[in-house]
């Protein structure tokens, strides 16, 4: 499939499973189904299991236990999902936001069945605390609002985020981190105000905020929602770090707090970079960026070098065909970041060309690349986590369900950390 055929075949419309008569549904749904009147569409009850449809907007954490963690956003419902895995494969899942309000889950047995409920969950970010209690920041859709999700012996806890103007929506493309003492710092867009912002949040329980950017240019019309244009990473002095795309100019941004107080550079002006980012720690403690060059479809990768980002090009966007010419082949899509045991990175992105996902190591320009998997189409909303020698990622792979819906199937992955344990990958 064509590169530009991506945006299509990550359209966020689902196929219509009813009549279009006036009547919603045309009166029926098969069993096992219901009615989304709003929709005019049959879709499955909520299974008392993990949905089929799941991996969108991925975010992956591993905790104290070698356990893997996992937010994500189920388009087929509209919720946002939290689970893990468990050590013999299997998943568990919570339906975390998204249910209607006073709906039991799993649904008891004669229960009507659900309407579709609140569409939350995009640009789930996740991170885990000392006590590896779950948070999750992510963008209630139908309300327009940044939400926070954190769970503890009493169970989940969601709260938006202060709303200090009432002008917009606010929360989109938001990115979470933690800071040593287990409070929530959250970069995210004002549609409103058209600004790039810095939540944080304190012991107390009080939020301050900061525009980190103003007057930026809307949020371009994209109809999957699937860009990540910003990540912050607070590196190991409680500093927010903040690599984002800049809308108006095409370049690629970072944002510091150093003694100075905040500060803005430019890694690289672009055009069109940074349409995907992605970003980590390193075993330093410092941000190292990738991100995606939309003007030559090459993935750059930088890090830190006496004090600066130096980057490269991990991948160019051109490669030979098999007659030796070279031939477009766009690179760092859905792109995850992670550093293994051995202190090298490892980015995790769509190979656009064959829709397949790729594994680097970005070391020079023309890094060593592998195939991580084949079974395409696959490689979209990637995800790299890492602990203690653990290197995880996850992916999602297009697929259909029976009623024909575009779904994601979450594939998860053991990398080689750079400790010989798994060999999966380089």
């Amino acid at each position: 499939m064509k590169p530009l055929a991506l945006l299509a075949l990550f359209s966020s419309t689902l196929a219509a499973a009813c009549s279009s008569s006036a009547v919603p549904c045309g009166g029926f749904c098969p069993s096992g189904e219901y009615c989304n009147v709003e929709e005019n569409q049959c879709l499955p009850i909520r299974p008392d299991a993990c949905p089929e449809d799941l991996g969108r907007h991925l975010s992956l954490a591993i905790d104290s236990g070698g356990r893997l963690w996992f937010a994500s956003y189920t388009e087929s419902y509209g919720d946002l999902v939290v689970g893990v895995e468990n050590p013999d494969g299997s998943l568990q899942c919570d339906y975390v936001d998204g249910r209607p309000a006073n709906v039991p889950f799993p649904v008891p047995v004669g229960t009507p069945p659900p309407i579709q409920g609140d569409d939350v969950g995009l640009w789930s970010s996740l991170a885990l605390d000392a006590a590896d209690r779950p948070h999750v920041a992510y963008f209630d859709r139908t309300h327009g609002k940044l939400k926070l999700a954190e769970r503890d012996e009493g169970g989940w806890h969601i709260a938006a985020l202060p709303e200090i103007e009432p002008d917009g929506a606010f929360g989109r493309g938001g990115s979470l981190a933690l800071d040593s003492a287990g409070q929530a710092r959250v970069a995210y867009f004002h549609d409103g105000r058209h600004e790039l912002r810095l939540a944080r949040r304190f012991g107390d329980g009080h939020w301050e905020f900061e525009i980190v950017d103003g007057g930026v240019a809307a949020w371009p019309a994209l109809p999957d929602d699937a860009v990540r244009p910003m990540r912050l990473v607070v590196d190991s002095r409680d500093r927010e770090w903040l690599a984002y795309r800049d809308l108006a100019t095409g370049a690629l941004k970072i944002a510091g707090h150093g003694a100075g107080g905040l500060a803005i550079s430019e890694l690289d002006d672009g055009p069109d970079a940074g349409a995907f980012v992605c970003a980590a720690r390193d075993p330093a403690g410092n941000m190292a960026v990738a991100y995606t060059v939309g003007a030559d479809g090459s993935l750059r990768f930088a890090a830190n070098q006496s004090g600066a980002l130096r980057r490269i090009t991990a991948v160019p966007g051109w490669a030979p065909d098999d007659s030796g010419l070279l031939r477009q082949h766009p690179a760092g899509q859905h792109c995850g970041l992670a550093f293994g045991a051995d202190g090298r990175p490892r980015i995790a992105y769509l190979d656009a060309a064959a829709l397949g996902l790729n594994v680097v190591v970005p070391t020079s320009d023309k890094s060593p690349v592998a195939r991580l998997d084949a079974d395409g189409p696959v490689g979209f909303f990637n995800a790299l986590t890492a602990r203690a020698g653990d290197l995880r990622a996850g992916s999602c792979r297009l697929d259909r369900s029976k009623d024909g819906r575009r779904i994601c199937q979450l594939k998860l992955y053991r990398l080689d950390g750079g400790v010989g344990k798994y060999g999966a990958a380089p």
